[in-house]
C-alpha cells in the first residue's frame, strides 16, 4: 500500500454512508471504525487495524455483500479494503485461487491482533504498484505441527521477507520461512503455528491481498502421530531435487527441523506399525532412507542429519 495514499483512503472510508439494509452488527462496526479513524493518526498499522478488524470480519461481511449490492459497491471503490473475491474452501487440506500473472512481488505482510483472533494480511505488487489481482496460488493446511504452506505462481520477488519479524509478537505464529523452489517463477513459504488453529483465508482484489484469520482450535483426546519423513538436509539444490522426486508420487510437506535444516514428510499414521510397514514397502523399490518420527501437535521436527550433507 502506498503510504502517500493513506490519507486519501482514510477520508474515503470516513465518508461511507451505511446502507439501511445492512445488519445492526455491520453498522455498529463501521461507525466504531469511523470514530477510531478520527482519533488516530493515519499510520499504516493503525489504518490496517481499523479496516481489517471492523470491515474484514469476513463471516459477517460476506453475508452483508450478498444482501446488499450497494454495500459491495462501496467496498469495491475503497482501495485500502479491496473487493472480496472469495473465502477459500479447503478440500483435503488444499485450496486454490488467483489468476495467472508474472512479475509479482509478495511485497508486504501485516498483522492485526485482536483478543480472540489475528489477521495476517499478505500484500502483492508489480513494478512497485499495487497489483489488482492475486497471482495463481495454492494453500495447503496440515497438522503435527499446524502449518499453512503458500505457493504463489508468477512471483519473482519476495520483499515481504523483510516483514517476517512483525510476526514475532503473534500469539499464534511460531515461525515463518521461505522454501527452496527450483521453479524461478514460483515462491513458497510456510507459516508454522504454536498450537492447533482454525484458519480462514479470504482473497481480495483491487488491491490484491490474502487475509488469513487465525484463532485457536480446541482439541480433545489429542494423540501423538507417527510421521514418515526423510533425514534432515541443509537447504539447497540437492534438497530441492530430492523433494521434486518425492512429490511426483506423494503429497509431501517441507518443514524446518529444530536445528534449522529441512525435511520432507511423506505420510502420517496413528500407529508406529503402520508407518514402519509403509517404509518396508517403499524400501523394496528405493534406496532412499526414510525414518519414523513420533510427534505431538505442537512439536517441531527433530534433527536427524543426513549423510549426504
Amino acid at each position: 500500500m502506498k503510504i502517500n495514499k493513506m490519507s486519501e483512503y482514510k477520508n474515503e472510508y470516513l465518508e461511507i454512508e451505511t446502507p439501511p439494509e445492512i445488519s445492526n452488527a455491520i453498522m455498529t462496526g463501521i461507525e466504531r471504525g469511523k470514530k477510531k479513524m478520527t482519533r488516530n493518526n493515519n499510520s499504516r498499522s493503525k489504518v490496517l487495524k481499523v479496516c481489517a478488524s471492523m470491515v474484514l470480519a469476513t463471516s459477517i461481511l460476506t453475508g452483508a455483500i450478498n444482501v446488499s449490492p450497494t454495500f459491495a459497491e462501496i467496498l469495491k471503490n475503497i482501495p485500502i479494503i479491496g473487493e472480496i473475491v472469495k473465502v477459500l474452501q479447503f478440500t483435503d487440506g488444499e485450496a486454490e485461487g488467483g489468476i495467472i500473472t508474472d512479475g509479482t512481488d509478495i511485497s508486504g505482510i501485516e498483522i492485526v491482533e485482536e483478543e480472540t483472533f489475528e489477521e495476517i494480511v499478505i500484500e502483492f505488487s508489480n513494478d512497485g504498484e499495487n497489483q489488482d489481482t492475486v497471482g495463481a496460488y495454492k494453500v495447503t493446511q496440515a497438522e503435527y505441527p499446524s502449518t499453512i504452506t503458500f505457493e504463489i505462481g508468477g512471483a519473482r520477488r519476495f520483499t515481504a521477507m523483510e516483514d517476517f519479524k512483525k510476526l514475532n509478537d503473534s500469539q499464534y505464529v511460531k515461525d515463518i520461512y521461505p522454501l527452496i523452489t527450483l521453479d524461478d517463477s514460483m515462491i513458497r513459504f510456510v507459516v508454522v503455528f504454536n498450537t492447533a488453529v482454525n484458519c480462514e483465508i479470504t482473497e481480495l482484489k483491487s488491491p490484491a491481498s490474502l487475509v488469513m484469520r487465525i484463532s485457536e482450535k480446541e482439541l480433545s483426546d489429542q494423540q501423538d502421530m507417527y510421521i514418515v519423513r526423510t533425514e534432515s538436509m541443509q537447504n539447497g539444490e540437492t534438497f530441492g531435487i530430492q523433494e521434486e522426486e518425492f512429490a511426483r508420487e506423494y503429497d509431501t510437506r517441507i518443514l524446518k527441523d529444530d536445528n534449522g535444516w529441512f525435511i520432507i514428510e511423506l505420510n502420517t499414521y496413528d500407529s508406529k506399525e503402520a508407518a514402519e510397514a509403509f517404509i518396508a514397502e517403499y524400501s523394496v523399490s528405493s534406496d532412499k532412507k526414510l525414518i519414523v518420527e513420533k510427534r505431538s501437535e505442537k512439536e517441531t521436527p527433530k534433527h536427524y542429519p543426513s549423510v549426504l550433507n
